[in-house]
Protein backbone atom coordinates (compact mmCIF):
# COMPACT_ATOMS: atom_id res chain seq x y z
CA UNK A 1 0.00 0.00 0.00
CA UNK A 2 1.71 3.16 -0.88
CA UNK A 3 1.61 5.94 1.96
CA UNK A 4 -1.03 8.15 -0.10
CA UNK A 5 -3.37 5.13 0.05
CA UNK A 6 -3.24 4.45 3.74
CA UNK A 7 -3.99 7.97 4.43
CA UNK A 8 -7.01 8.73 2.62
CA UNK A 9 -8.49 5.34 3.91
CA UNK A 10 -7.82 7.17 7.64
CA UNK A 11 -9.30 10.32 5.90
CA UNK A 12 -12.93 8.12 5.27
CA UNK A 13 -12.47 6.59 8.56
CA UNK A 14 -12.57 10.33 9.61
CA UNK A 15 -15.31 11.12 7.74
CA UNK A 16 -17.40 8.04 8.88
CA UNK A 17 -16.69 9.06 12.60
CA UNK A 18 -17.38 12.71 11.82
CA UNK A 19 -21.02 11.19 10.49
CA UNK A 20 -21.65 9.50 13.46
CA UNK A 21 -21.37 12.30 15.48
CA UNK A 22 -24.02 14.07 13.60
CA UNK A 23 -26.14 11.55 15.37
CA UNK A 24 -25.31 13.20 18.90
CA UNK A 25 -28.65 13.80 20.46
CA UNK A 26 -27.44 17.39 20.86
CA UNK A 27 -27.91 18.05 17.02
CA UNK A 28 -29.85 15.66 15.59
CA UNK A 29 -32.67 17.98 15.04
CA UNK A 30 -30.53 21.10 14.75
CA UNK A 31 -31.11 23.19 12.15
CA UNK A 32 -29.25 22.88 9.03
CA UNK A 33 -28.08 19.10 9.63
CA UNK A 34 -29.08 17.34 7.35
CA UNK A 35 -26.65 20.24 5.16
CA UNK A 36 -23.79 19.29 7.18
CA UNK A 37 -24.62 15.44 6.61
CA UNK A 38 -24.37 15.79 2.66
CA UNK A 39 -21.15 17.77 2.93
CA UNK A 40 -19.45 15.32 4.93
CA UNK A 41 -21.30 12.19 2.16
CA UNK A 42 -19.86 14.48 -0.33
CA UNK A 43 -16.40 14.40 0.82
CA UNK A 44 -16.29 10.73 1.08
CA UNK A 45 -17.95 10.65 -1.85
CA UNK A 46 -14.66 12.37 -3.58
CA UNK A 47 -12.17 10.36 -1.66
CA UNK A 48 -13.56 6.92 -2.58
CA UNK A 49 -13.31 8.14 -6.11
CA UNK A 50 -9.59 8.91 -5.45
CA UNK A 51 -9.05 5.50 -4.30
CA UNK A 52 -10.26 3.69 -6.66
CA UNK A 53 -7.22 5.56 -8.94
CA UNK A 54 -4.10 3.94 -9.45
CA UNK A 55 -1.83 6.59 -8.26
CA UNK A 56 -3.91 8.25 -5.45
CA UNK A 57 -2.50 11.68 -4.69
CA UNK A 58 -1.06 13.36 -1.93
CA UNK A 59 -2.66 16.60 -2.34
CA UNK A 60 -5.91 15.26 -1.81
CA UNK A 61 -5.19 14.79 2.24
CA UNK A 62 -4.83 18.74 2.01
CA UNK A 63 -7.99 19.70 -0.07
CA UNK A 64 -10.20 17.59 2.10
CA UNK A 65 -12.66 19.63 4.34
CA UNK A 66 -12.94 17.01 6.80
CA UNK A 67 -10.69 18.43 9.19
CA UNK A 68 -12.98 21.39 9.54
CA UNK A 69 -16.55 19.26 9.14
CA UNK A 70 -15.09 17.46 12.16
CA UNK A 71 -14.15 20.42 14.34
CA UNK A 72 -17.53 22.10 13.48
CA UNK A 73 -19.61 19.43 14.52
CA UNK A 74 -17.61 18.81 17.68
CA UNK A 75 -18.28 22.37 18.59
CA UNK A 76 -21.73 22.16 17.97
CA UNK A 77 -21.88 18.80 20.89
CA UNK A 78 -19.95 21.41 23.29
CA UNK A 79 -21.60 24.43 22.59
CA UNK A 80 -24.95 25.55 24.77
CA UNK A 81 -28.03 25.38 23.11
CA UNK A 82 -27.25 25.25 19.52
CA UNK A 83 -29.91 25.89 17.27
CA UNK A 84 -28.46 25.77 13.83
CA UNK A 85 -25.31 24.93 11.89
CA UNK A 86 -23.88 26.12 8.62
CA UNK A 87 -26.86 28.88 8.89
CA UNK A 88 -26.55 31.36 5.96
CA UNK A 89 -27.72 35.12 6.47
CA UNK A 90 -28.20 37.32 4.17
CA UNK A 91 -26.71 40.98 4.88
CA UNK A 92 -26.28 44.35 3.04
CA UNK A 93 -22.64 44.57 0.82
CA UNK A 94 -20.36 47.57 1.99
CA UNK A 95 -21.88 49.48 -0.97
CA UNK A 96 -25.37 48.94 -0.70
CA UNK A 97 -26.10 47.62 -3.25
CA UNK A 98 -26.79 43.91 -3.61
CA UNK A 99 -27.44 41.52 -0.52
CA UNK A 100 -23.97 38.97 0.45
CA UNK A 101 -24.84 35.81 2.07
CA UNK A 102 -22.36 34.64 5.12
CA UNK A 103 -22.53 30.93 6.34
CA UNK A 104 -22.16 30.69 9.70
CA UNK A 105 -20.70 27.28 11.19
CA UNK A 106 -22.79 27.35 14.54
CA UNK A 107 -25.01 29.15 16.11
CA UNK A 108 -25.48 28.78 19.81
CA UNK A 109 -26.74 30.44 23.16
CA UNK A 110 -30.00 29.83 21.40
CA UNK A 111 -28.84 32.52 18.63
CA UNK A 112 -26.91 34.96 20.42
CA UNK A 113 -23.77 33.74 19.79
CA UNK A 114 -22.49 32.79 16.12
CA UNK A 115 -18.93 30.51 16.26
CA UNK A 116 -16.78 30.60 13.19
CA UNK A 117 -14.20 27.07 13.31
CA UNK A 118 -11.11 27.72 11.78
CA UNK A 119 -8.60 24.00 11.50
CA UNK A 120 -6.54 26.02 9.03
CA UNK A 121 -2.47 26.29 10.26
CA UNK A 122 -1.60 29.58 12.55
CA UNK A 123 0.87 30.25 9.97
CA UNK A 124 -0.82 30.35 7.14
CA UNK A 125 -3.85 32.14 8.45
CA UNK A 126 -1.35 35.22 9.57
CA UNK A 127 0.46 35.08 6.17
CA UNK A 128 -2.69 35.24 4.18
CA UNK A 129 -3.89 38.16 6.35
CA UNK A 130 -1.06 40.34 5.85
CA UNK A 131 -0.36 39.87 1.88
CA UNK A 132 -2.67 39.16 -1.00
CA UNK A 133 -4.39 35.98 -0.89
CA UNK A 134 -5.68 33.81 -3.95
CA UNK A 135 -8.29 34.79 -5.97
CA UNK A 136 -11.42 34.65 -4.37
CA UNK A 137 -10.19 33.62 -0.51
CA UNK A 138 -10.72 36.36 2.10
CA UNK A 139 -8.37 36.00 4.85
CA UNK A 140 -9.49 35.46 8.51
CA UNK A 141 -10.35 39.69 8.66
CA UNK A 142 -12.39 40.20 5.87
CA UNK A 143 -14.08 37.30 7.17
CA UNK A 144 -14.35 39.26 10.69
CA UNK A 145 -15.56 42.35 9.45
CA UNK A 146 -18.12 39.94 7.01
CA UNK A 147 -19.05 38.29 10.24
CA UNK A 148 -19.53 41.78 12.48
CA UNK A 149 -21.62 43.73 9.65
CA UNK A 150 -23.62 40.58 9.35
CA UNK A 151 -24.61 40.48 12.78
CA UNK A 152 -25.44 43.87 13.21
CA UNK A 153 -27.84 43.46 10.77
CA UNK A 154 -29.99 40.54 12.49
CA UNK A 155 -30.29 41.02 16.40
CA UNK A 156 -31.14 38.36 18.50
CA UNK A 157 -33.69 39.66 21.27
CA UNK A 158 -32.88 43.21 20.23
CA UNK A 159 -28.99 42.73 21.02
CA UNK A 160 -26.33 42.20 18.39
CA UNK A 161 -25.20 38.08 18.73
CA UNK A 162 -21.49 37.72 19.96
CA UNK A 163 -18.62 36.53 17.52
CA UNK A 164 -16.75 33.82 18.35
CA UNK A 165 -13.95 32.81 16.12
CA UNK A 166 -12.28 29.14 17.21
CA UNK A 167 -8.76 28.21 16.24
CA UNK A 168 -8.31 24.43 16.44
CA UNK A 169 -5.09 24.82 15.42
CA UNK A 170 -4.36 28.00 17.38
CA UNK A 171 -3.35 31.51 16.14
CA UNK A 172 -0.54 33.66 16.38
CA UNK A 173 -0.87 36.48 18.64
CA UNK A 174 -0.61 39.28 16.49
CA UNK A 175 -3.79 38.01 14.49
CA UNK A 176 -5.10 37.12 17.29
CA UNK A 177 -4.87 40.83 19.06
CA UNK A 178 -5.88 42.22 15.67
CA UNK A 179 -9.22 39.76 15.33
CA UNK A 180 -9.87 41.36 19.38
CA UNK A 181 -9.21 44.99 18.37
CA UNK A 182 -12.14 44.61 15.77
CA UNK A 183 -14.46 43.14 18.72
CA UNK A 184 -14.13 39.03 17.98
CA UNK A 185 -14.04 36.84 20.55
CA UNK A 186 -11.17 34.35 20.63
CA UNK A 187 -11.08 30.66 21.32
CA UNK A 188 -7.88 28.63 20.89
CA UNK A 189 -4.18 28.51 21.77
CA UNK A 190 -2.30 31.43 21.41
CA UNK A 191 0.99 31.02 19.50
CA UNK A 192 3.91 33.54 19.07
CA UNK A 193 4.78 34.91 15.43
CA UNK A 194 6.59 31.28 14.95
CA UNK A 195 3.81 29.68 15.95
CA UNK A 196 5.00 28.27 19.37
CA UNK A 197 2.57 28.33 22.32
CA UNK A 198 2.07 31.67 24.24
CA UNK A 199 -0.79 30.69 26.13
CA UNK A 200 -4.61 29.39 26.11
CA UNK A 201 -7.32 32.51 26.26
CA UNK A 202 -9.70 32.80 28.74
CA UNK A 203 -12.71 30.40 28.16
CA UNK A 204 -15.29 32.23 27.00
CA UNK A 205 -18.61 32.63 29.17
CA UNK A 206 -21.06 30.48 28.62
CA UNK A 207 -23.43 33.14 30.49
CA UNK A 208 -26.12 34.82 28.29
CA UNK A 209 -27.09 38.39 28.09
CA UNK A 210 -29.54 39.39 30.82
CA UNK A 211 -32.72 40.52 29.69
CA UNK A 212 -34.70 43.12 31.86
CA UNK A 213 -37.96 42.55 30.84
CA UNK A 214 -40.67 40.28 29.01
CA UNK A 215 -43.68 40.57 26.36
CA UNK A 216 -46.37 37.85 26.94
CA UNK A 217 -49.09 37.14 24.40
CA UNK A 218 -52.10 35.32 24.99
CA UNK A 219 -51.38 31.69 24.61
CA UNK A 220 -48.17 32.33 27.04
CA UNK A 221 -50.50 33.66 30.03
CA UNK A 222 -53.05 30.97 29.14
CA UNK A 223 -50.72 28.33 29.47
CA UNK A 224 -49.66 29.64 33.10
CA UNK A 225 -52.72 29.58 34.91
CA UNK A 226 -54.34 26.93 32.96
CA UNK A 227 -55.46 23.69 35.01
CA UNK A 228 -53.21 21.04 32.88
CA UNK A 229 -50.29 23.08 33.74
CA UNK A 230 -51.06 23.41 37.45
CA UNK A 231 -51.95 19.84 38.37
CA UNK A 232 -54.14 18.83 36.54
CA UNK A 233 -52.41 16.89 33.53
CA UNK A 234 -53.10 13.92 34.31
CA UNK A 235 -56.84 14.03 33.71
CA UNK A 236 -58.58 11.93 31.64
CA UNK A 237 -60.34 13.79 28.27
CA UNK A 238 -61.65 12.13 25.34
CA UNK A 239 -59.22 14.35 22.82
CA UNK A 240 -56.48 12.72 21.05
CA UNK A 241 -55.34 16.37 20.95
CA UNK A 242 -55.28 17.29 24.37
CA UNK A 243 -54.58 14.11 25.22
CA UNK A 244 -51.08 14.60 23.87
CA UNK A 245 -51.04 18.49 25.38
CA UNK A 246 -51.51 16.79 28.49
CA UNK A 247 -48.71 13.99 27.75
CA UNK A 248 -46.34 17.01 27.21
CA UNK A 249 -47.15 18.81 30.42
CA UNK A 250 -46.21 15.45 32.23
CA UNK A 251 -42.86 15.30 30.87
CA UNK A 252 -41.99 18.94 30.35
CA UNK A 253 -43.69 21.36 33.13
CA UNK A 254 -44.28 24.42 31.08
CA UNK A 255 -45.03 26.43 34.30
CA UNK A 256 -41.89 25.64 36.13
CA UNK A 257 -40.28 26.78 32.94
CA UNK A 258 -41.97 29.94 32.14
CA UNK A 259 -41.51 30.58 36.27
CA UNK A 260 -37.78 30.23 35.95
CA UNK A 261 -37.70 32.25 32.65
CA UNK A 262 -40.06 35.24 34.48
CA UNK A 263 -37.86 35.28 37.10
CA UNK A 264 -36.59 39.02 37.99
CA UNK A 265 -37.84 40.33 35.01
CA UNK A 266 -40.26 42.80 34.00
CA UNK A 267 -43.36 41.04 32.42
CA UNK A 268 -45.12 43.64 30.09
CA UNK A 269 -48.91 42.69 28.05
CA UNK A 270 -50.48 44.78 25.56
CA UNK A 271 -53.90 46.57 26.07
CA UNK A 272 -55.04 44.19 23.50
CA UNK A 273 -53.28 40.97 24.78
CA UNK A 274 -55.09 42.15 28.32
CA UNK A 275 -58.14 42.11 26.93
CA UNK A 276 -58.07 38.97 25.16
CA UNK A 277 -56.98 37.60 27.51
CA UNK A 278 -59.80 38.36 30.53
CA UNK A 279 -62.54 37.63 28.06
CA UNK A 280 -61.16 34.12 27.59
CA UNK A 281 -61.15 33.38 31.32
CA UNK A 282 -64.33 34.76 31.49
CA UNK A 283 -65.69 32.44 29.06
CA UNK A 284 -64.55 29.10 29.12
CA UNK A 285 -62.09 29.19 32.63
CA UNK A 286 -62.97 27.27 35.96
CA UNK A 287 -63.14 29.06 38.91
CA UNK A 288 -59.24 27.65 39.95
CA UNK A 289 -58.14 28.95 36.57
CA UNK A 290 -60.04 32.24 37.14
CA UNK A 291 -58.26 33.07 40.59
CA UNK A 292 -54.48 31.89 39.18
CA UNK A 293 -55.37 34.52 36.45
CA UNK A 294 -56.42 37.56 38.54
CA UNK A 295 -53.32 36.51 40.77
CA UNK A 296 -50.94 36.80 37.38
CA UNK A 297 -52.16 40.23 36.47
CA UNK A 298 -51.15 41.43 39.43
CA UNK A 299 -48.04 41.36 38.61
CA UNK A 300 -48.54 42.21 35.22
CA UNK A 301 -47.18 45.79 33.51
CA UNK A 302 -49.92 46.70 30.93
CA UNK A 303 -48.69 49.13 28.28
CA UNK A 304 -51.02 50.74 25.08
CA UNK A 305 -50.93 48.86 22.15
CA UNK A 306 -47.85 50.42 19.81
CA UNK A 307 -47.14 48.25 16.85
CA UNK A 308 -43.98 48.93 15.59
CA UNK A 309 -44.24 50.02 11.56
CA UNK A 310 -42.81 47.20 9.97
CA UNK A 311 -44.71 44.80 12.00
CA UNK A 312 -47.81 46.56 10.65
CA UNK A 313 -46.94 46.13 7.17
CA UNK A 314 -47.47 42.10 7.66
CA UNK A 315 -50.10 40.89 5.09
CA UNK A 316 -53.24 39.25 7.35
CA UNK A 317 -53.82 36.07 6.58
CA UNK A 318 -55.25 32.24 7.93
CA UNK A 319 -52.05 32.27 10.72
CA UNK A 320 -51.77 36.40 10.85
CA UNK A 321 -54.63 37.87 12.45
CA UNK A 322 -54.70 41.60 13.43
CA UNK A 323 -54.19 40.55 17.16
CA UNK A 324 -51.31 39.02 16.76
CA UNK A 325 -50.19 41.90 14.74
CA UNK A 326 -50.54 44.15 18.05
CA UNK A 327 -48.79 41.90 20.14
CA UNK A 328 -46.09 40.93 18.80
CA UNK A 329 -45.63 44.48 17.17
CA UNK A 330 -45.79 46.11 20.32
CA UNK A 331 -42.60 43.66 21.44
CA UNK A 332 -41.19 44.61 18.41
CA UNK A 333 -41.42 48.82 19.16
CA UNK A 334 -40.77 48.26 22.49
CA UNK A 335 -37.92 46.13 21.89
CA UNK A 336 -38.85 43.35 24.35
CA UNK A 337 -38.82 39.97 23.10
CA UNK A 338 -42.20 38.13 23.16
CA UNK A 339 -42.87 34.76 25.26
CA UNK A 340 -45.26 32.63 22.84
CA UNK A 341 -46.41 29.42 22.11
CA UNK A 342 -47.90 30.96 18.58
CA UNK A 343 -46.00 28.97 15.99
CA UNK A 344 -48.72 29.50 13.58
CA UNK A 345 -48.45 33.14 13.29
CA UNK A 346 -43.91 32.80 13.94
CA UNK A 347 -43.68 30.26 11.06
CA UNK A 348 -46.42 32.52 8.92
CA UNK A 349 -44.61 35.59 9.38
CA UNK A 350 -41.21 34.29 8.31
CA UNK A 351 -42.26 33.27 5.08
CA UNK A 352 -42.76 36.95 4.45
CA UNK A 353 -39.32 37.04 4.02
CA UNK A 354 -38.84 40.96 4.52
CA UNK A 355 -40.19 40.31 8.33
CA UNK A 356 -37.68 37.67 9.27
CA UNK A 357 -35.70 39.58 11.19
CA UNK A 358 -38.57 40.74 12.96
CA UNK A 359 -39.71 37.33 13.75
CA UNK A 360 -36.51 36.27 14.47
CA UNK A 361 -36.30 38.45 18.04
CA UNK A 362 -39.69 36.92 19.00
CA UNK A 363 -38.92 34.11 22.00
CA UNK A 364 -41.04 30.15 21.28
CA UNK A 365 -40.55 29.39 24.39
CA UNK A 366 -43.60 26.92 24.53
Amino acid sequence: MIPAEGEIKKLIAKGNSVLNYSEHEKVTHVRGINKFRKKVKKELLFLDRVLTKSNPINACLNCSNLHHLEALICHAINEVDTVSILHVFKYSSSEGEQKKKLTVDVVSQGGSRWNKISARNARALTRNSIQDCNFGVRSVLNQAEDYLQCAREHPYLFQTPEIVFNFTSGIEASLSDDLKALGIKIRGEILDDGSRLLTVPEPVSSERNELNALNLDVTTMMAYVSSSTNGGSYAKINSAILSKQLKNEQNNHVKEMLDTLFEGKKLLCCRTALDSFKSILQIIAGAEEKKRGEEFLIRMTVVPDYPSEKSLLLKISGKIKQRSIIIFGTGDALKVPTVTANAGFVRAAEHQKQFRKLVNLFLNYL
